[in-house]
């Protein structure tokens, strides 16, 4: 199959993610895809990693808010999207694309391709130029974001693929901490991301409860302006990093446990985070908040920093919650693998 997408690619985002997770699959089954991304970032950061040969990066990354609708940005290179060859066009995350630029050639793009369209924003959009688009095909990952888009799409368009994950790539624990110079012989926590400060401040509190009782080091990487800590957070490890994903399941690897800062969103959320970094067969711990709205004993749901606490020292202990959780994990991953959820594209691109 010849296949474009219109998408973040290479960045800091969970769009991105899905995108490379998907479309490196359909590299790897033979396809053609060709990327079209965007040549700057406006709300996120690029991974430290060269683009591979079939990303076309042609437009601008638009400025401003979603909700307040965009201009046209300045380049937008219309020819690269029209004379590339493909037969399916795909769009990630409409909404942060400059869509007026797109409505324009819009027409054309469709006379030569079936047009899908991914759907990652978890609400219905007030743009109106979000509407205007006709599509052969709307995917969304999971029945909340189904009920939502039948107000605005018709029913028999809309499909249900789940979110990706990055299949299983075990590591050795030893190892990874030699290749990252971490310690070998403290509980090392792991969390990764831009999230705002508040939102780490029950994982700080719980370990450096649970630091005098272990050799505890919370090793952060982030992308964007460290964490204000004081001296109470010794064991706080900074690291400023934009990890390409071999260095991240490095981390992954090198870590006894994977902390996902979170916060509830009112929105529909996934956490493209968990579905990227489950495949380590590192146990996770995240809130209870519906970023996790279709895990269950995949990852290990805390309610409070009291059980917090309780459930990061049961996995420092080796205890049984580790192994259920990661048996859990890998049937989830297994199920739901980039391998398999591409192949639910291209099934509906056949029949298209």
């Amino acid at each position: 199959m010849k296949i474009g997408m219109m998408t973040r690619w290479n960045a800091t985002c969970g769009v991105s993610v899905h995108a490379e997770l998907i479309g490196r699959e359909w590299v790897r089954k033979g396809h053609k895809l060709t990327v079209f991304a965007p040549s700057n970032y406006m709300r996120t950061t690029p991974v430290d990693v060269e683009d591979e040969g079939y990303v076309v990066r042609c437009y601008d990354d638009p400025e401003g808010r979603a909700s307040i609708g965009y201009s046209e940005v300045r380049h937008f290179d219309s020819e690269a999207l029209l004379e590339a060859d493909y037969d399916f066009f795909v769009v990630q995350n409409l909404e942060i694309l400059p869509m007026l630029n797109l409505l324009k050639v819009y027409p054309q793009i469709r006379r030569k391709a079936k047009t899908v369209l991914v759907v990652h924003e978890g609400y219905l959009p007030q743009d109106p130029n979000f509407y205007r688009f006709e599509w052969d095909a709307v995917t969304c990952f999971d029945e909340r974001y189904q009920r939502i888009l039948t107000q605005k799409f018709p029913g028999e368009k809309i499909h249900i693929i789940p979110y990706p994950c990055h299949p299983i790539r075990r590591g050795n624990r030893g190892e990874a901490r030699s290749v990252l110079n971490l310690p070998l012989e403290k509980k090392i926590a792991f969390s990764y991301g831009r999230q705002r400060q508040v939102e780490y401040l029950a994982y700080l509190f719980a370990l450096r409860k649970l630091s005098e009782k272990f050799p505890v080091q919370y090793t952060v990487v982030r992308s964007n302006g460290g964490l204000e800590l004081d001296k109470d957070h010794k064991f706080v490890e900074m690291r400023m990093e934009r990890p390409p994903l071999s260095r991240l399941y490095d981390y992954l690897h090198a870590a006894d446990v994977f902390l996902l800062p979170k916060f509830e969103s009112p929105n529909l959320v996934v956490s493209s985070t968990v579905f990227l970094c489950m495949g380590a067969m590192t146990p996770c711990v995240v809130p209870e908040v519906s970023h996790v709205y279709n895990l269950h004993d995949e990852v290990i749901k805390y309610r409070d920093v009291a059980d917090l606490k309780d459930k990061v020292a049961e996995v420092f202990n080796g205890g049984r919650i580790v192994e259920e959780t990661l048996k859990a994990a890998e049937r989830y991953v297994n199920s739901n693998s980039a391998e398999r959820m591409a192949e639910r594209y291209t099934s509906l691109f056949k029949s298209l």
